[in-house]
């Protein structure tokens, strides 16, 4: 099985793409299509996971059995990991957000929060299958969806997609 997973920026896609390539046992591939990644458009049997660009709909084909949107619906806690994983190049590493840094970034993280909300409407239009990083590291709620769409009937690894997994911790450290 071919599965497209469709993403917005920081909203769980990676961490959503990896869990279900362990529940399926096929390969998967992340963001084959950035710039300067070394990862590679994958045959036969995967799972890929791309962020939302222009091209999305041109790669909504019969090539995927099956095709994902992700998004999250609270743009703040979003825009702030965008920013933070922005500025600092820690893509998919864990990080602590430093005392002070929402207040010192406030107008940047509404300005993200708008371009973010954008992204996410440009997913909701495609005639594809929607779940959210609320619905699925939160509330579980899309879950027994996602079973049923990529006919799942035993799940193995839903540790990966506990909450404890997130990138960002909730506390804050003091800069020195």
């Amino acid at each position: 099985m071919r599965i497209l997973i469709i993403a917005g920026t920081r909203v769980g896609g990676t961490a959503f793409g990896n869990w279900l390539s362990l529940e399926l046992g096929i390969p998967f591939s992340m963001e084959p299509n950035s710039i300067g990644n070394n990862n590679k458009w994958l045959e036969g049997d995967c799972v890929t996971k791309i962020i939302n660009s222009a091209i999305i709909p041109t790669l909504i084909n019969n090539k995927w059995d099956k095709v994902i949107g992700i998004t999250r619906t609270n743009l703040f806690e979003c825009a702030i990991s965008s920013l933070w994983g922005g500025d600092n190049k820690s893509e998919h590493n864990k990080y602590t957000l430093p005392i002070g840094w929402i207040e010192s970034n406030i107008d940047r993280i509404h300005t993200e929060m708008l371009i973010i909300e954008n992204m996410n409407k440009s997913i909701y239009i495609l005639p594809i299958y929607q779940i959210t990083y609320e619905n699925i590291f939160e509330t579980k709620l899309d879950i027994d969806g996602i079973k049923t769409y990529v006919g799942l009937t035993d799940l193995n690894y839903l540790n990966y997609l506990d909450t404890t997994n997130r990138l960002r911790n909730n506390t804050t450290t003091k800069l020195i």
